[in-house]
């Protein structure tokens, strides 16, 4: 049961890492919108937090 708790975490993870990603590198392809969602990549960073925290 703990080990998969911790591959959950993991892919939870990677996920969250993923997404900062794409929202931090969206200014590149997509000017515009992009400057209005790149401000958005510490929220997966943040959710992060909160979910290690528990």
């Amino acid at each position: 049961m703990k080990k998969v708790k911790a591959i959950r975490y993991i892919c939870l993870g990677g996920i969250l890492a993923a997404i900062t990603v794409i929202l931090q590198s969206a200014p590149v392809y997509l000017p515009v919108i992009g400057l209005v969602l790149s401000p958005l990549s510490t929220l997966p960073i943040a959710i992060s937090k909160i979910i290690a925290t528990r």
